[in-house]
């Protein structure tokens, strides 16, 4: 829909807002907000809570965006070597790099577990997410799937396998 990235990440943090302020009405615990993804999902996922640009005007700002918990699956963390792949435009790579979630981990992010195939070439940005995240305290686990590509979680058994994982690190906070 011709929708730059950037805005995705701004409606992703919306939404957080947006159960935040409305969870007595939706019968949601607002310190219990998870943010969960796949691929390009599982980005923006790990964008709204990373990442502290892209708030829409019309947020109230009071109302943190970053959610509680992130289950991120085959996320994209490292978009700006991707992007660097394709010989960008200068304004690509600058969004790029604005909207990379690895570039942005620091101290009180939240819990995290994430799950790739290990033949899925994305995996490479989990590892750093890890590299960067545990030297800081943060919880961040990876679930991988052997002999497995992009997006396996998608079908059987896997999808049972991961929703049962994710579980277990849900009830585990």
């Amino acid at each position: 829909h011709h929708t730059k990235p950037d805005k995705c990440v701004e409606d992703a943090k919306s939404a957080v807002r947006y159960l935040r302020q409305h969870a007595s009405e939706l019968g949601l615990d607002p310190d219990k907000i998870v943010a969960s993804g796949g691929s390009a999902g599982g980005h923006i996922a790990a964008c709204t809570a990373l990442i502290d640009a892209f708030d829409a005007e019309t947020d109230d700002r009071s109302i943190p965006a970053k959610p509680n918990a992130l289950v991120l699956f085959n996320p994209a963390l490292n978009i700006d070597e991707l992007v660097l792949k394709r010989d960008p435009a200068p304004e690509d790579k600058a969004r790029a790099e604005a909207i990379t979630p690895n570039r942005f981990i620091k101290a009180g992010g939240p819990p995290a577990i994430m799950f790739f195939g290990s033949d899925d070439a994305l995996i490479k940005g989990a590892r750093q997410y890890l590299d960067k995240a545990k030297p800081l305290g943060l919880r961040a686990e990876l679930w991988t799937a052997a002999g497995q590509a992009h997006g396996f979680f998608n079908r059987s058994p896997w999808s049972q396998v991961t929703t049962r994982k994710a579980d277990e690190f849900l009830v585990s906070l």
